[in-house]
């Protein structure tokens, strides 16, 4: 994964993928929708399917039957995705909207702040191209 990949591409959607191989979610099943607004490719959406708390698949495209649908700004994306703040807190700024299922939010945001879930983050950021 060492090549960078833009945002919304195949091989970014690819690199997605191994960001997260073996990474636990809270154990739950989740489909969880983002978009990505202002991103040099424009606004970037993709789907991704926890099943177990494993992730099961990701896929170019927003699913408005998604459990949870996050929406942010590319800036705001590329905080997160470089280790700089946790997903946590960029919601509780307002800076990582969501709509959707909020008590399955709940059960899903404190691991997305471990260690497993930021270190997936961080490979992904290092495999996007700013």
């Amino acid at each position: 994964m060492s090549a960078l990949s833009a945002i919304g591409s195949d091989e970014w959607i690819q690199a997605f993928g191994q960001a997260f191989d073996g990474v636990g979610l809270a154990e739950v099943d989740v489909s969880i929708s983002h978009a990505v607004e202002k991103t040099p490719a424009g606004k970037v959406s993709w789907t991704e399917r926890w099943k177990g708390g494993k992730l099961a698949s990701v896929a170019l495209g927003a699913d408005k039957a998604a459990d949870i649908a996050f929406t942010t700004k590319w800036s705001d994306f590329l905080t997160y995705v470089s280790g700089d703040r946790t997903p946590s807190v960029m919601f509780m700024q307002g800076r990582l909207k969501m709509t959707g299922d909020m008590r399955m939010l709940l059960a899903i945001l404190p691991s997305m702040d471990r260690d497993g879930f930021v270190s997936g983050l961080a490979r992904l950021g290092a495999a996007t191209d700013r």
